[in-house]
């Protein structure tokens, strides 16, 4: 229910107090805000306002020209909208919570669980030991949610929590832990479905996880390509069930990208974005949206959705990334080192090494240095671009799986420099460790400069009307 602008405007000029507004127009939530101009320049400053207490739920500051006001009243109406829209996602997850169970001790316990689960997920501090404790306190948030089970024993509801803990928890770890939290979210997933064969959301689980452990058995490429497809099975009756679930989608696309059927990619991305109710899943949506259009060559198309994510999430370091990423890609822009290397510099600051490795993601530093060296490459600066990636290759030498990360990236520089066969051994190598990736390689549009080339296309797996 929202009140309209004429419901409003009697209160402009001589407001009640807000408790009063909120009695009057029974209401929970009220927008207000406030227009600072300082010469040329407006400073619009909007909060979100709990009505029943006053509390103050969230703010976002905008700053334009005074000749940019249509963009500005544009993008203040899209984020207030954004703001509610995850405020309100909150909400009716309590609700839902509520309305699921008639046990209050179930119920009290999956609240706690999701309050640590939170809690954990927003811990990304720059050390090895906040990354112990995200994990700690997915422990506890598990024991939670077997307390809530066994409270309830015929609610699903936490034990498919325990399988999203689980999933979280593999993205956290690597090696061995990863591999078997990912097979406890299968279990948990599966556990539910016997009790609720046509759960979307343990379906998507399901999904998500196998879809997650197939990229990380990289070396069996039959393996690889099995649970790929039993990924995309248990996706497609998620969403079938529930055309709403947006983070279903959203996983879609990631596995369409590692078949790499770019154009479905894009298609179910875009579905996952309009869906997305409560923006709950939008920076991995985001995300997709921009690699499978980077990846197809659509560069002007992977800029929007990069910079739109650089916009509406300035913390997330992934739209750090792409940025960097497209500077080294697209051909059509003057190669800018300064701007690339003040992009690594700021992904540094919001995920320097420490975190990177907490959140699972030890390469992504390295990873933007490489992508600043392409960048070097292409303005003439051969030298200090081969400079910079050896000392990319001394880091990661003692680590096989970054390596082969580095390897991939550094076959993508020696194409920048002309050495093409030397771009081929480098992708034969990377590989000859991960095969399941030959298919998207074939279709990635940085390599296109190889498409004629026979040792590439024996190596990977072009679509035939490339051939």
């Amino acid at each position: 229910k929202v009140i309209s602008r004429n419901g409003v405007k009697p209160f402009r000029d001589n407001p009640p107090t807000l408790d009063s507004i909120a009695r009057i127009l029974s209401t929970g939530t009220i927008v207000e805000g406030s227009v600072q101009k300082s010469g040329d320049r407006l400073r619009v400053t909007v909060e979100i306002v709990d009505a029943a207490t006053s509390t103050r739920l969230d703010s976002k500051v905008i700053e334009r020209t005074m000749g940019n006001l249509f963009l500005l009243e544009d993008e203040l109406a899209e984020e207030v909208a954004g703001l509610l829209r995850r405020r309100i996602g909150r909400e009716i997850r309590l609700r839902e919570t509520a309305a699921a169970t008639t046990s209050v001790k179930a119920r009290e316990l999956v609240m706690r669980a999701d309050a640590l689960r939170g809690e954990a997920e927003a811990l990304t501090g720059p050390d090895s030991v906040e990354g112990g404790k995200a994990l700690q306190l997915l422990r506890q948030a598990d024991s939670l949610y077997e307390g809530a089970e066994n409270a309830d024993p015929k609610w699903v509801g936490p034990l498919i929590d325990r399988g999203w803990v689980s999933l979280i928890s593999a993205l956290r770890h690597s090696g061995v832990a990863s591999d078997d939290a990912l097979r406890r979210a299968i279990m948990y997933a599966a556990r539910a479905l016997r009790r609720s064969p046509d759960n979307a959301l343990a379906l998507e689980l399901r999904g998500a996880a196998l879809y997650s452990l197939a990229v990380r058995l990289p070396n069996n490429d039959s393996v690889f390509k099995q649970l790929l497809g039993s990924a995309e099975t248990d996706l497609n009756r998620a969403v079938a069930i529930d055309r709403a679930r947006a983070s279903a989608w959203g996983w879609l696309t990631h596995v369409n990208i590692a078949r790499g059927d770019l154009g479905t990619a894009e298609s179910d991305a875009k579905t996952a974005f309009a869906v997305d109710a409560y923006l709950e899943d939008a920076p991995r949506i985001l995300w997709s949206l921009y690699r499978a259009l980077i990846i197809g060559g659509n560069i002007p198309g992977a800029w929007d959705w990069c910079l739109r994510g650089a916009r509406d999430f300035p913390s997330n370091p992934q739209f750090v990334d792409c940025r960097v990423t497209l500077l080294a890609e697209d051909t059509t822009k003057r190669p800018n080192p300064v701007a690339a290397w003040k992009l690594v510099a700021e992904g540094d600051t919001m995920e320097p090494q420490e975190r990177a490795t907490a959140k699972g993601r030890p390469y992504l530093p390295t990873f933007r240095r490489m992508m600043a060296t392409i960048v070097l490459a292409r303005a003439g600066q051969k030298d200090s671009a081969r400079a910079v990636a050896a000392r990319a290759r001394a880091l990661v030498a003692n680590d096989e799986v970054l390596s082969i990360d580095l390897k991939y990236d550094d076959a993508y520089l020696h194409l920048v420099l002309g050495d093409q066969m030397g771009a081929i051994e480098l992708l034969s190598e990377s590989l000859a460790k991960r095969p399941s990736r030959s298919q998207l390689v074939g279709r990635h549009d940085r390599w296109k400069q190889l498409h004629a080339n026979k040792a590439f296309t024996d190596l990977v797996s072009l679509p035939q009307k490339v051939r």
